[in-house]
This record gives C-alpha cells, structure tokens and sequence, in this order.
C-alpha cells in the first residue's frame, strides 16, 4: 500500500480558483521513490514539509510526463517507442530538474538513436 501520493497541480497564480479536477493524484511508496531520486530523498526524509504530510505537490510537469517519470522510478526503463520527440525531452528535462540523471541518459540514447 502507498503511503505517500505526489499532487500535480496546474500552474496558475490563483490556487485559489483551482478545481479538484485539476488535481491529479498519484500514490507511491516512499522508499522506492527516495531511493532512485536524490531530490526526493532529500524532501522526504529532511523533515520538510513533504516528509511530514507526506505529500509533495508539483506544478512544474505536465501529468502524463510525471506519470512517465514515476514509472522509470519503479521501473527503471520506458517504452520509448510510443512518446513523441517532445514527450521525451519534457522529460528529459524534468529528470534532470529533480536530479535523475539515469532517466535525462535513456532519453538522450534513445533520441541521438
């Protein structure tokens, strides 16, 4: 069982006018996801806020490339063949914004294929 979801909110100035509906939710296991990102090692395991609601809330990702990315995290690999050219370098470029360095390497193989 998840105990810990990620929260990928729409960028907007006025979180207050944000619908539920905008809000996606995704459940993860913290151990999985601290052990392959850095970055969220640090979130959740410092005494942050992420590590005491045990929610990190994201509004800097699309959530089909979040999704993309939380796979490779339990995963450790991506069916490339079925992304778009911009797909793979949204995520190569949020892999490398949260320090997965493995995942900005697969997409960058992949393309210079």
């Amino acid at each position: 069982m998840a105990d810990m979801s990620f929260e990928i909110r729409p960028p907007q100035s006025d979180q207050e006018q944000l619908d539920w509906m905008d809000v996606n939710v995704f459940p993860a296991h913290r151990c999985i996801v601290a052990a392959r990102c850095s970055w969220l090692r640090r979130a959740l395991q410092s005494g942050m806020i992420e590590d005491i609601s045990r929610k990190v809330t994201l509004s800097d990702v699309n959530p089909e490339i979040f999704k993309l990315f939380l796979q490779f995290l339990y995963c450790g690999s991506l069916d490339m063949k079925s992304l778009s050219t911009e797909q793979i370098a949204d995520l190569m470029v949020f892999s490398d914004q949260y320090e997965v360095e493995c995942i900005s390497l697969f997409c960058w193989l992949y393309i210079s294929l």
